[in-house]
C-alpha cells in the first residue's frame, strides 16, 4: 500500500498540476482533491501502524528481558490495548487507500467523457 498510495500520489499530482494538465470539472476537481487526501492519510496512518507495533514489539521485549532476569515472576502477558490500536490505524489506513485509489479511477473515467 506504501508503494501503490505513494506512486499514485505522485503521478496523478504530477499529470493534474503541470502547464498541460485536463480541466477538470468542479465535481471531478473535488474528488481528485479527496483521493489526494485520502491517499496521504494512509499513508500516514500506515507510518502511525508500524511505530505502534515496533513500540509493542519493544515494550514485550523488555518485559520479557526483565522476566529472564527474574525467573520467579513468570513470563510476560500480553496487553490487548496495542493490537486494538493497530488493528484500528490499520484498518482505517486500508479505508483510506480503497477510497483513494476509487476516487483516481472516478476521475480518471469521468475525463473520458
Amino acid at each position: 500500500m506504501f508503494l501503490l498510495s505513494g506512486g499514485a500520489l505522485t503521478v496523478s499530482i504530477g499529470i493534474f498540476t503541470n502547464h498541460a494538465a485536463p480541466q477538470l470539472e468542479p465535481e471531478l476537481a473535488c474528488v481528485l482533491r479527496g483521493s489526494w487526501w485520502s491517499l496521504v492519510s494512509s499513508i500516514l496512518l500506515l507510518i502511525f501502524c508500524l511505530i505502534a507495533i515496533i513500540a509493542r514489539d519493544y515494550a514485550f521485549g523488555e518485559r520479557w528481558r526483565s522476566a529472564m532476569d527474574a525467573p520467579e515472576k513468570g513470563a510476560p502477558r500480553q496487553f490487548l490495548w496495542p493490537e486494538i490500536v493497530i488493528w484500528a490505524l490499520g484498518l482505517v489506513a486500508v479505508a483510506a487507500f480503497t477510497l483513494g485509489m476509487l476516487g483516481l479511477a472516478r476521475v480518471a473515467t469521468g475525463l473520458l467523457g
